[in-house]
């Protein structure tokens, strides 16, 4: 595929990081060994290249269960990426999802170099790149006010044991119009919910929307800094006043 066209699928995305894509996967399609992205890809943007027809043997990497993914062409994946594991200390308060974020990009990395991150039963952990494992390994040692002990593994059958955890909870909307879903999901008014979205505080899919109209649909993931990342599951019924009730889940 040309580099135009490439980039054309991808009107709401970073050129730069696109071209750098684009690059990568001509260089790889007929290589006939193993490579990966040295960035870890949203889902709005690894779905669509895997769809593509002149990248259908590229494949993903880590497994279905989380939303950040290298895309690698074929050959034996290897130990590229690791599992970073955070303990905290028993006599701390235990730190939430945004401490342990907040910590690692403290350190200066970059998003991107970062695969999903979540807690689970108290302890963090985070999907990295191999060769920044040692890294953060030695350099985490606290998270929000809480003191962490940091050891790392190669992800291998570790990804089938750890998932992110999400409380499940239903809210009800007037309609799946962003802004009336970013007030539910945020506890504040439809006034407070337009301000997060015109500052650019809210990414549906992964990427920033500043439509208050768009339409929210089943599947789809809602971040609103500061407040949380939210999953969208099905609409459960409508109320007597036929306002809709929804199932969504919160990122803990």
């Amino acid at each position: 595929m040309d580099k135009q066209s490439f980039l054309a699928a991808f009107p709401d995305e970073d050129n730069y990081r696109l071209a750098k894509l684009h690059e990568f996967l001509e260089r790889m399609k007929d290589a006939g060994w193993f490579d990966h992205t040295d960035e870890f890809l949203t889902p709005n943007i690894w779905s669509k290249v895997i769809r593509m027809k002149d990248y259908r043997n590229f494949v993903l990497h880590p497994s279905d269960s989380m939303e950040r993914r290298l895309i690698c062409s074929t050959g034996e994946v290897g130990d590229c990426i690791a599992l970073i594991r955070m303990e905290p200390s028993a006599f701390d308060k235990t730190p939430l999802h945004r401490d342990y974020l907040g910590a690692i990009m403290a350190l200066g990395l970059s998003r991107d170099r970062l695969g999903d991150v979540f807690v689970s039963d108290g302890t963090g952990y985070a999907v990295v790149l191999r060769e920044n494992a040692d890294f953060l390994a030695e350099s985490l040692i606290s998270a929000g006010r809480c003191a962490i002990r940091t050891t790392w593994e190669p992800l291998g059958d570790s990804q089938m044991l750890v998932s992110p955890e999400m409380e499940e909870n239903t809210g009800i909307v007037a309609s799946l119009r962003l802004d009336g879903v970013v007030a539910m999901l945020a506890g504040t008014s439809r006034t407070k919910a337009l301000e997060y979205i015109s500052r650019g505080q809210v990414l549906l899919n992964y990427s920033e929307e500043k439509e208050k109209s768009s339409e929210v649909r089943e599947g789809d993931t809602i971040t609103i800094r500061g407040r949380g990342k939210f999953k969208m599951g099905l609409i459960s019924g409508e109320t007597q006043k036929g306002n809709l009730r929804i199932k969504y889940f919160r990122f803990v």
